[in-house]
């Protein structure tokens, strides 16, 4: 239910919790659908800067839309993939990391290291390995899955040592154990933990995602035939080839699909996801 204050502050219904700070859905709409159009705008202005005007019948005609939305296709769902992957290892490594004291001060500086090392530095050895089963998917998969487990382990680690000890006091007493405890009890307790950090693992997937498809840069005497089909393969050959046309609508559509992920499901996630937050 919402308040009718200026602030615009929204109440949820069983007063279990409420956002922590004001949500404007005017502010929401500038910076999630206002933004992208300026960065379309701005990328069509610096690549064609030099001519009279923006050519859009030779842009329409010179796009392979069929391919372009098989790239969107594919590119996504290797995210969605690794994702799904990586909030289950997440998950089990944050549960592994609290189960206690003595775990968590030799593992969480272990982790901390393996996630401050440099993934691309062994891109080539896990290519050539995926290469050698013939699963060059996977691999891309795997790179993806990588940069994004260890923001959600953290994030869960963080959000379990939030949890009040008179929650797991009551667990205790009601006798709430196991996979019990983790589905009623540890899941809803750091669901804004959750939501937090698969944001943050989502960002940082579409930051790898440009290098987990080109394989051929580290693939020895190949050329791009190899690669990925996906956009952040279009994206970098197109623009080795001075392909504006189809770099720009490549962008144009990573823009969307993250405009579109980011109104219709993190939005509503992140605020879903405040009632579960302890007062």
């Amino acid at each position: 239910m919402k308040n009718k204050t200026k602030d615009r502050k929204y109440f949820y219904k069983n007063k279990a919790g409420k956002l922590s700070h004001t949500v404007n859905r005017n502010t929401i709409f500038i910076t999630l659908l206002f933004v992208p159009v300026v960065l379309i705008i701005s990328l069509i202005y610096i690549y064609y800067k030099d001519n009279d005007f923006f050519d859009i019948k030779s842009f329409i005609n010179s796009i392979n839309f069929l391919i372009l939305l098989k790239a969107s296709f594919l590119t996504f769902s290797r995210i969605i993939i690794a994702y799904v992957l990586s909030l289950i290892t997440a998950l089990a490594l944050a549960l592994i990391v609290t189960s206690n004291k003595t775990v968590e001060r030799f593992l969480l500086p272990v982790f901390d290291v393996i996630e401050s090392v440099p993934i691309l530095a062994f891109f080539p050895l896990i290519i050539g390995t995926f290469l050698y089963v013939n699963f060059l998917e996977g691999a891309a998969i795997f790179i993806i899955y990588i940069t994004m487990v260890w923001t959600l382990v953290f994030t869960m680690v963080g959000g379990i040592k939030l949890i009040p000890k008179d929650i797991k006091y009551a667990a205790q007493i009601y006798k709430i154990k196991s996979f019990d405890y983790v589905r009623h009890v540890l899941i809803p307790a750091i669901t804004p933990e959750i939501v937090t950090g698969s944001i943050l693992s989502f960002a940082t997937a579409w930051d790898i995602i440009m290098v987990a498809e080109v394989l051929h840069v580290y693939i020895p005497n190949s050329d791009k035939s190899i690669d990925l089909l996906g956009l952040g393969s279009i994206l970098v050959n197109s623009s080795n080839e001075g392909n504006h046309y189809m770099f720009l609508a490549s962008t144009i559509c990573m823009i969307f699909i993250i405009t579109v992920v980011n109104i219709f499901v993190w939005q509503k996630l992140l605020n879903y996801s405040e009632k579960f937050r302890f007062d």
